[in-house]
């Protein structure tokens, strides 16, 4: 600030009023610092008319540019709530002094009619800053009105004329509340306040007035007065005290009737607690937002009474709603609309969003046009909106419903017309065109019986039924589900029905397929129940034959011939036993799908010789002739699997031979080509019984007998037939029949002739038991183990027994072991070592696989064949891996067991012994 020199203008505006009165401005706003000021000829400075900082000379000049009297003198008024010396940089007076508050109004002075201004600097922030604004404003209309008045020596005189100018009450008071002197509008405000009627008239809520003249303090408030006006209310305002220091210490109190204002904002409370608005007060330039009402409550917030920043607004705001609400708050800044109405989503203090419906309106301008002001209110639409949303959701959904279900949808009023139909109720009956058409127009063919159904849904009743016939326009017909019922209107009225026709033609279908699954599976139980009752007949039926003869060996009755006929039947029976075991593990095998097939080279003509000298003799025990075909076997070698081939016509053959009782069974070979394909045909004719077509259709089925009741004449598992023609189809061939009741039945094999090749080939091991048992005794010498150690372990004491004998009468040094822990402990100990191991595979401690193991880790190179009573498909190569050297499948004939030990050792496993 610069000091100059006294003019006659500032010696005039340096009158004691005026210095006066910036004090009680001081005292009115709390500031340390007023001033009263005109703006200097030259533009650029302020000229002080009268200032309260002590220490300061009253007449001195203050630069303008930069500082907040430059935005008062051209806004009219202002006000900068805090940081006033950070947001004016320029002005280092504000910096000196430490201000933080300042407020200023702008008025005209009379005597120099330049642009003047009042104002005030505080070291502490600005509390209030509209009522701030209203005091500045209320001493620039008072300073104008002093330096109105030219002639004034009574300075209380003049400052009770310049406050009656501003329409507001002015008395000096004593301390004691006696009141000195009042204006005329004091008077109106407070009739008969003179004197000692001051308390009176402010009764009970003039306490704090009362306390603050005692002690001489300046105050201001708010209270309601005891007197009554005109219209019976009791007035509203609003006191301000500054105090008077001097010889005769007064106050001067100024009194503003605020009724209106107070009752107008409770109103405006009343109303924002109403509706749960929150308002906003935005302050652009300065960027203050003050808020009010429910702001921040509706969003979960404690209420605030500080005021925010505009970047508050942008972090709450969610990302996706930012730009449009940019957009819009930005259109109402430059004037291209007068107000905004958006809906954004705001985050809550729980960090979910809320959606608020934001109305906002530009209040002040600039005077270049600039936006400084803008005033709105937020309210709480979030139930509503989501509703919204959720009802929009539904009707999507019932939408997209309607227009994509597979049922038939349609909706009619009470006259029976269309409203509206699904797709499917359009494509269901071919008709797009529907709306407003009467139903009984769209089907002309509508029974009186229909039209009253129609009728009693109009009445409120609802109808439906599971299945129906429906026909459509072009013909058709199809099996429906369909339902109507009413739809009511909101007077509770029946407006009409829908009717829901829905086409369960698939569902019938898959019924019928579940009935038809439920028969088959009916049937199949049955024939297995069959099945198994047949197997348990042909097991028993051997078993009580071996078990009976053994019997009549044990008796001392029985003489040594008929002890070796017994025998013999027991082993007959025993081979029977064992082919019916070995034929239902064939069935298990098929089924699995690993069953295994063995090429090898065949001679027809020598092939079917066999087969003749095999069966004619049965055939003759029974009286029946076995016929060939009179021009002699085919001349043809091919590659096969001879065993399944001879296992087909084993049963085709025995099956034609058990079901004659008389006459002739024939066998018959071609080889033939059709359509350049080379065949074999193999066909097996009987004079029989023959079958009905519905047996025929059943002899190939698994467990099933052309005659399954109790009381049938021949014996059978029922599977021999369907064995064999799944055999067949493996080899890439068929087997039929074809059959007459009372005639008889031809069987038909047919399989591709694979060339056979040149030179012998070995055939592949194969889990079936071999046939030539006979021939195997018969080659081997009369002690064929002799000088062999063997380890016999198994845990069955039977089995023990039995195959020591049978290795001991062959020759061999016999060691038994009960399990694999024993058998290894065996090995480990002997010496001289064994030559062979004979494995059971099941024991207790150690089995036989985890026994063959433990020996192979421990180096052990001994020849191991493995014992099991698993004879199913898998098991030879679980004993291979596990370590072992070959596999026999329980029972073990004793000539086998043999040759398998003597063609072991003398390929050269295991150890380098050879048997002569």
């Amino acid at each position: 600030m610069d000091t100059g020199s006294p003019t006659p203008d500032a010696a005039a505006g340096s009158t004691e009023a005026l210095q006066q009165l910036v004090h009680c401005l001081a005292a009115a706003l709390g500031f340390e610092f007023t001033l009263i000021g005109v703006l200097d000829g030259d533009s650029a400075m302020v000229r002080s008319l009268a200032c309260s900082l002590t220490g300061r000379p009253a007449d001195l000049h203050y630069p303008l540019a930069g500082s907040p009297c430059e935005q008062t003198m051209g806004r009219g008024e202002f006000v900068v709530e805090d940081r006033a010396a950070a947001q004016f940089p320029r002005d280092t007076d504000l910096t000196d002094l430490g201000v933080r508050g300042y407020v200023g109004a702008r008025f005209v002075d009379p005597v120099t009619g330049r642009v003047a201004l009042v104002a005030g600097m505080s070291k502490q922030p600005v509390e209030d800053g509209e009522r701030a604004l209203i005091i500045a404003r209320t001493f620039a209309t008072s300073a104008a009105a002093m330096r109105q008045v030219e002639v004034s020596n009574a300075e209380d005189a003049l400052v009770r004329e310049a406050l009656s100018s501003t329409g507001q009450g002015f008395m000096v008071v004593e301390a004691d509340g006696r009141v000195v002197r009042a204006s005329q509008e004091a008077n109106a405000l407070l009739p008969g306040c003179d004197g000692d009627g001051l308390r009176e008239r402010l009764g009970r809520d003039g306490a704090d007035v009362f306390a603050a003249l005692s002690l001489g303090r300046a105050w201001s408030g708010r209270l309601r007065t005891a007197a009554r006006d005109a219209d019976g209310r009791s007035p509203i305002l609003e006191v301000e005290i500054v105090p008077r220091h001097g010889p005769e210490p007064v106050c001067f109190v100024l009194l503003r009737d605020v009724t209106e204002a107070v009752e107008e904002a409770d109103r405006l409370q009343v109303a924002l607690d109403a509706t749960g608005a929150g308002l906003w007060d935005w302050r652009i330039l300065e960027d203050r937002i003050r808020t009010a009402g429910r702001y921040f409550q509706m969003l979960g917030y404690e209420a605030r009474g500080d005021e925010l920043g505009y970047q508050h607004f942008v972090d709450i705001l969610h990302p996706d709603d930012q730009q449009r609400t940019f957009d819009a708050v930005q259109q109402v800044q430059a004037g291209e609309v007068e107000e905004y109405d958006i809906e954004f989503r705001l985050r809550c203090a729980d960090g979910r969003f809320k959606w608020i419906r934001s109305f906002g309106r530009i209040v002040e301008r600039a005077e270049d046009g600039r936006a400084t002001r803008m005033v709105g209110y937020h309210v709480d639409v979030d139930p509503t909106r989501r509703r919204a949303e959720r009802l929009e959701q539904a009707e999507q959904r019932l939408r997209l419903f309607v227009e994509n279900t597979s049922a038939a949808i349609a909706m009619l009023d009470r006259d029976l017309c269309f409203m509206t139909a699904s797709r499917g109720y359009r494509s269901r009956y071919g008709i797009h065109d529907l709306e407003g058409r009467r139903f009984e127009e769209v089907f002309d063919d509508l029974t009186d019986d229909w039209k009253g159904l129609m009728g009693r849904v109009l009445t409120g009743e609802s109808l439906s039924k599971a299945r129906a016939r429906r026909h459509g326009i072009d013909g058709s017909t199809w099996n429906v589900r369909w339902a109507m019922q009413p739809w009511f209107q909101e007077d509770g009225t029946v407006g009409g029905m829908v009717i829901q026709v829905e086409t369960i033609d698939a569902q019938i279908e898959h019924e019928q397929r579940l009935f038809e699954a439920r028969d088959a599976a009916i049937a199949a139980n049955r024939a297995r129940g069959e099945f198994l009752a047949n197997v348990s007949h042909e097991i028993r039926t051997p078993m009580t034959a071996i078990l009976g003869f053994a019997d009549l060996v044990e008796s001392p009755a029985t003489s040594e011939a008929q002890r070796a006929e017994f025998l013999a039947t027991m082993r007959r029976n025993g081979d029977h036993l064992l082919d019916i075991i070995n034929t239902v593990l064939d069935l298990s095998k098929i089924d699995a799908g690993k069953f295994d097939v063995h090429l090898e080279d065949v001679d027809i003509a020598g092939f079917a010789e066999e087969v003749v000298r095999t069966f004619r003799s049965r055939a003759e025990e029974k009286g029946l002739e076995f016929r060939v075909q009179a021009e002699g076997w085919p001349d043809l070698r091919l590659r096969t699997d001879v065993v399944r081939l001879r296992q087909i016509l084993t049963n085709v053959i025995h099956n034609a031979i058990k079901f004659t009782s008389d006459g002739w069974v024939e066998l018959r070979i071609e080889d033939v080509t059709e359509a350049g394909v080379r065949k074999l045909v193999i066909e097996v004719e009987d004079s029989g019984i023959g079958m009905s077509p519905e047996q025929a259709k059943t002899i190939f089925e698994p467990f099933v007998q052309a005659d399954g009741s109790s009381s049938r004449r021949f014996d059978g598992t029922g599977l021999g037939l369907s064995i064999s023609r799944r055999l067949a189809e493996v080899l890439n061939g068929g087997l039929t029949a074809t059959s007459r009741p009372g005639v008889g039945t031809t069987f038909h094999l047919v399989l591709p002739v694979l060339e056979a090749l040149d030179g012998p080939q070995d055939r592949a091991p194969s889990l079936a038991p071999a046939r030539d048992v006979d021939s195997i005794r018969a080659a081997l010498p009369a002690a064929p183990l002799d000088g062999l150690r063997v380890l016999l372990a198994d845990d069955g004491a039977d089995n023990r027994r039995l195959l020591g004998l049978v290795l001991e009468r062959a020759g061999a040094d016999v060691v038994l072991a009960e399990n694999g822990r024993g058998a290894v402990a065996e090995v480990e100990a002997a010496d001289p070592p064994f030559d062979v191991v004979l494995m059971d595979m099941q024991m207790p401690e150690l089995d036989g696989y985890e026994a063959t193991r433990v020996l192979r880790s421990r180096a052990c190179d001994l020849p191991i064949i493995a014992l099991t009573a698993h004879a199913m498909q898998g098991a030879r190569e679980e004993c291979i891996e596990a370590g072992c050297d070959e596999y026999l499948a329980k029972p073990v004939d004793a000539g086998r067991l043999v040759h398998a030990i003597r063609t072991l050792l003398g390929s050269g496993a295991g150890r380098s012994r050879r048997v002569s």
